[in-house]
């Protein structure tokens, strides 16, 4: 780093310390890896800004260039490189958690890369989530409310998903409004918009949001998921297959997914497949006893006493207090 600094090397030598416990070098570290040069041109001076056809012509071609693209995954690799290099260390650099995120946002604020300090501050309430501290959460969110940026929609849309979980669906709808019109491309804010009109029962204007979401993300799974769900209540079952086909094309073998996908085959009246992707399911949850009366009752409907029977039996050996399974097991003794 003294003779040929560069991002990664940087990255690299704070994981050492890190892993060391020397809590003044990685701050040390930090500090150097802030001061790290990054020698690219502005994304700005690239924005037709001039009436001129041929020079808005020129510096669109600049902008799709390989040496632009270049610059951009510098850009990418420096950002990446200081975010985690600020996650790994702020916990540990201080007497405690919130100390150590405010030394770290005062070093980038201090620094050239100042506008990351944003993504720190919210990554810094996201920690607070996972540690059930709501509160401070919502206090470090609030700070973004006036500003306009990407980091204040990215705020918007964190507040919208806690006040939704906190079952303030008015609240919620007024966040992710305020993320929209801060970020008309968060697809994140079209989510919770979608989630809140969900909730409210208007199906078809939550279908619209998630909708929206996907022209702005294509591979937004949370829309795609959520999509899926309301074309299946709405009755449109080849839509909804058409989203987790999507999805698990994405996301492949997730159990969440794999279900509607089973489920979906069983309702548009395709058994066998049905069967065959709940046969998938039970290879990644194979104790999962609903999943194997699902299967008992498939069998059972198509006259397959043998298999309905496996799968019932094994149902009732993961969770013996299911008093349907227990019924139809007694009936299928008293048959015999």
């Amino acid at each position: 780093m003294q003779e040929k600094p560069d991002f990664k090397a940087g990255l690299h030598a704070i994981v050492c310390y890190f892993a060391m416990d020397d809590k003044d070098r990685m701050k040390q570290g930090f500090q150097m890896l802030l001061e790290v040069i990054l020698d690219i041109d502005d994304e700005d001076k690239y924005i037709p800004t001039s009436e001129d056809p041929m020079s808005n012509l020129v510096l669109e071609a600049i902008r799709t260039d390989s040496l632009h693209a270049l610059e951009k995954q510098i850009k990418r690799e420096a950002e990446r490189s200081i975010l985690t290099a600020a996650k790994l260390i702020a916990p540990v650099i201080e007497d405690n958690f919130t100390a150590g995120y405010n030394w770290c946002v005062e070093a980038i604020n201090n620094s050239v890369y100042a506008p990351l300090a944003g993504d720190l501050e919210i990554n810094k309430a996201v920690t607070f989530l996972k540690q059930k501290e709501i509160q401070q959460a919502m206090d470090t969110l609030k700070t973004f409310q006036r500003k306009e940026s990407k980091v204040a929609s990215t705020a918007a849309s964190n507040m919208a998903f806690v006040h939704f979980l906190q079952g303030d669906v008015e609240q919620a709808e007024k966040c992710g409004e305020l993320a929209r019109e801060v970020d008309g491309y968060n697809a994140a804010a079209y989510v919770n918009l979608g989630n809140c009109n969900m909730a409210k029962g208007d199906l078809q204007k939550a279908k619209q949001f998630y909708s929206l979401a996907l022209d702005n993300d294509a591979s937004c799974v949370e829309a795609l998921y959520n999509l899926g769900l309301v074309n299946k209540q709405l009755g449109q079952f080849e839509d909804a297959l058409d989203c987790y086909l999507k999805l698990h094309a994405i996301v492949s073998h997730h159990p969440q997914v794999l279900y509607q996908l089973a489920h979906l085959h069983e309702l548009v009246g395709d058994i066998d497949q049905s069967i065959e992707w709940f046969l998938q399911l039970l290879g990644i949850i194979p104790t999962d006893s609903g999943i194997l009366h699902k299967m008992g009752e498939i069998f059972d409907s198509e006259s397959d006493k043998q298999q309905a029977y496996h799968y019932h039996f094994e149902s009732f050996r993961y969770f013996p207090s299911n008093l349907t399974v227990l019924d139809w097991l007694g009936a299928y003794f008293v048959s015999l």
